[in-house]
């Protein structure tokens, strides 16, 4: 009976252990998660903060619009709300204005039976070289109403094939994104070391944006692609402008038919 009294003991201190751990554990979490909210804000702030810097309004717009800002002190969200009012225009009609013209300056627009494809204008994007950039489509039937998924293309060019199959975005040095791809979609000509191969961003891509954001901004944005062997490179300028573009009108685009 004793040693049954000993038993029952125990079990009721480890279970008032467990129920404390459980209270203080809860509020813990809440601290962590509201610690991480307030980081991912003030990033986001900076981002935006960079691409008004850099004239990108919309694209930083965006990221004020669809960013958890509880976290953070509305001192610091009303300054840069007032930046972007001010920089993209108080009434409605200067807004609209502003847009329109950002829309037809930032890329060029090719279309085909089904699509308009909007792409960078810094350069052309021919498969036979070392070059990376980004494009979309809206739909042209029955109307453009339907905006097609951000693309990658990627083309490779040297004196061997190096059969890449994997593909990394660097910059300062240690922030890596993996791009993730089907390799059977890869095109490699036969008789040149030529490969190239456009990838659709994911479903689920306001985080790839935003560190494409960071990417282009960075002065260290580098692409690796890894197969056989092994290429890194750094990104140039024009790339570099030409995704910041791209993002930009696919901000207002999608704005635009939504």
């Amino acid at each position: 009976m004793k040693q049954a009294r000993i038993v029952l003991v125990t079990l009721l201190i480890g279970f008032a252990t467990f129920s404390c751990d459980n209270q203080t554990g809860k509020p813990q979490n809440e601290k962590i998660k509201v610690k991480e909210d307030n980081l991912t804000a003030t990033k986001d702030i900076e981002l935006a903060r960079k691409l008004i810097s850099s004239g990108y309004y919309y694209s930083a717009k965006n990221i004020i619009e669809n960013t958890n800002y509880e976290s953070v002190s509305s001192k610091k969200l009303d300054s840069i709300k007032t930046v972007l009012d001010i920089e993209l225009g108080m009434n409605k009609q200067e807004y609209e204005r502003i847009r329109n013209k950002n829309w037809e300056e930032l890329t060029t627009r090719n279309q085909d039976g089904t699509q308009i494809w909007f792409e960078q204008k810094h350069f052309r994007h021919y498969t036979n070289t070392n070059l990376m950039s980004i494009y979309y489509g809206i739909d042209r039937q029955p109307s453009s109403s339907m905006i097609n998924s951000l693309i990658f293309k990627i083309t490779y060019s040297g004196r061997d094939w190096i059969y890449f199959s994997k593909i990394n975005l660097i910059y300062e040095k240690t922030i890596v994104q993996m791009i993730e791809f089907n390799e059977e979609n890869k095109k490699i000509d036969l008789d040149k070391p030529i490969e190239s191969i456009h990838i659709h961003f994911p479903y689920n891509k306001s985080k790839l944006i935003k560190y494409l954001y960071n990417f282009s901004l960075s002065e260290s944005s580098q692409i690796q692609l890894i197969g056989k062997d092994t290429l890194v490179r750094k990104l140039n300028e024009e790339e570099k402008l030409g995704i910041l573009d791209v993002l930009e009108s696919y901000t207002i685009t999608s704005e635009t038919i939504n």
